[in-house]
């Protein structure tokens, strides 16, 4: 079970969109048993599950509940065969108040004790979590002291650029404090503008600055990816498999790189 936290600091960059189509392809594609983990009060990523999945039964108590009880069953919705959701809502935000009488040692790891008993539950081959865009926040250090890997998305933009640079700082800092064993997997570009002069200039600073992290399959601007996130993700009509080819890229080179760095590569 591999336990991956879609991250940037700066809002709009794509990540619940890459989140969300990740545990598409590698559910519905692949037939891999996946666990998309919302932890974002917005609850983005939840609303494109349940638009995706409209049969799905999705009367569950709140994940902030589940944190407080322990009983993970209550707050797990099964939108397919292979994929399931724990939700988010705007109560997950009173997240603070649970670490506000959790010991300092401690109150990092409250996801990664959830994440735990998912493992020793679960049979899942992947959890993907998606996050908000908050610095240094408690919802960012508990998704990644959870997490086995980081995967970072940015959007071809400088301020999206600069804040990718500060995740990078950010990661570093925490690993050197806590000892855990996560790793960066790489770095994605998202909704490139094909032959746009600034996109093309923050590609050359992103090659010099992640090297080897920056992947080399990458994500276009796409209506189509903006009408997922309205209507829910489809796999119908040639724009549609557009996109999903795109994704697909990008999840099979993400599954590249960590065989790579756990030294399974044939």
């Amino acid at each position: 079970m591999k336990t991956i936290t879609i991250g940037n600091f700066k809002g709009g960059v794509g990540k619940t969109t890459v989140t969300t189509l990740l545990a598409y392809i590698a559910s519905e594609k692949y037939k891999k048993k996946v666990l998309l983990l919302d932890f974002d009060p917005q609850g983005n990523a939840t609303q494109i599950m349940k638009r995706s999945y409209p049969e799905a039964v999705t009367e569950t108590k709140t994940f902030i509940e589940t944190l407080k009880t322990g009983k993970l069953e209550d707050s797990i919705i099964n939108l397919s065969g292979y994929l399931s959701l724990i939700p988010a809502d705007s109560s997950l935000a009173n997240l603070s108040d649970i670490i506000s009488k959790t010991d300092i040692l401690k109150k990092r790891y409250i996801l990664k004790n959830v994440v735990e008993k998912i493992r020793q539950n679960y049979n899942f081959d992947f959890i993907f979590i998606d996050v908000p865009p908050t610095i240094n926040s408690d919802f960012t250090n508990n998704a990644v002291y959870a997490s086995d890997y980081i995967l970072m998305v940015f959007q071809t933009q400088q301020s999206a650029y600069e804040s990718s640079l500060s995740f990078v700082n950010f990661l570093r800092d925490r690993k050197k404090e806590s000892n855990l064993s996560f790793e960066l997997v790489g770095a994605v570009p998202v909704l490139i503008k094909r032959n746009g002069k600034v996109d093309e200039k923050i590609l050359t600073f992103s090659k010099k600055a992640f090297s080897d992290a920056l992947f080399k399959n990458q994500i276009y601007q796409r209506e189509r990816i903006k009408k997922f996130g309205a209507e829910g993700i489809k796999n119908k009509d040639m724009h549609d498999k557009k996109v999903l080819h795109m994704l697909d890229r990008i999840y099979i080179e993400l599954v590249e790189r960590i065989k790579f760095i756990e030294g399974d590569v044939k």
